[in-house]
C-alpha cells in the first residue's frame, strides 16, 4: 500500500527493515523541480532550496532604502548530522550572495541547532545581537532528509514512515524564508 501524505510516495531505492515485514520502501516527499535533477547530494539540494526560498521572499519585498540594516539568520542542520557536516556556512553565503548580489551588504549569521527556528530567533534577539541595530531580519532555513545516512538513522530510531508502517515522519525536503521588520521607534523585543 502506498500512502499519499504531503506528496509522500515510496522511494524507488531507499528501503529499511520493518519488524515482521522485511525490507519496505521508505516514504519520501522530494521537491519536484527540474533544477533538482542533477543535485543528488543533500548539501547541493539544501543550497538550491535556500536559493529558491530567499529568491521568492526577495521577489515579494519592495526595493529597500540603502540605509536599512538587514540581518539574515540562516538555519543549518546540526554539524553532528551527515548533511550538516557537508554544508558549510561559506558555501551557503557564497551561493546566496552570488544569486542575490545586493545581499552582500546584509549582516549574516548562522545557527546550527536541532531546535530550529525558535533558537535562531532567540539568538537574533540576544542583547549582543541587539547592538547590531538591524531594522529587518530574514530567517532562512533549508533541509533535505533524503540521503541514505539520515534515512538509516531515522529508521534505527523507529521514527520513519515506510510503506509497511504508517507511523513516523516522511523524510522530505523544504525551505522557508520569512522577513521581520521593526516598527520605527519600537522598543526591542526581549526573549
Amino acid at each position: 500500500m502506498q500512502l499519499q501524505i504531503n506528496g509522500g510516495r515510496a522511494h524507488p531505492e531507499l528501503r529499511t527493515p520493518v519488524a515482521g515485514q522485511g525490507l519496505q520502501p521508505v516514504m519520501t516527499a522530494p521537491v519536484e523541480d527540474a533544477a533538482f535533477a542533477s543535485a543528488t547530494a543533500p548539501a547541493e539540494r539544501q543550497l538550491l532550496l535556500a536559493r529558491i526560498a530567499l529568491g521568492k521572499l526577495l521577489e515579494t519585498r519592495p526595493p529597500e532604502p540603502t540605509d536599512v540594516r538587514t540581518r539574515v539568520q540562516v538555519l543549518l542542520p546540526p554539524e553532528a548530522s551527515s548533511r550538516g557536516r557537508q554544508l558549510t556556512q561559506e558555501a551557503v553565503w557564497e551561493t546566496l550572495v552570488e544569486a542575490f548580489p545586493a545581499t552582500a551588504a546584509y549582516a549574516w549569521g548562522f545557527t546550527r541547532t536541532a531546535t530550529g527556528g525558535v533558537q535562531a530567533l532567540i539568538d537574533c534577539l540576544a542583547p549582543e545581537a541587539e547592538e547590531e541595530n538591524w531594522q529587518q531580519l530574514i530567517l532562512l532555513g533549508a533541509d533535505s532528509l533524503l540521503d541514505a545516512r539520515t534515512v538509516l538513522a531515522l529508521a534505527q530510531a523507529n521514527r520513519i514512515m515506510t510503506a509497511g508502517a504508517g507511523q513516523g515522519i516522511v523524510p522530505g525536503e523544504a525551505a522557508g524564508a520569512v522577513a521581520l521588520t521593526r516598527t520605527p521607534g519600537a522598543q526591542p523585543v526581549r526573549a
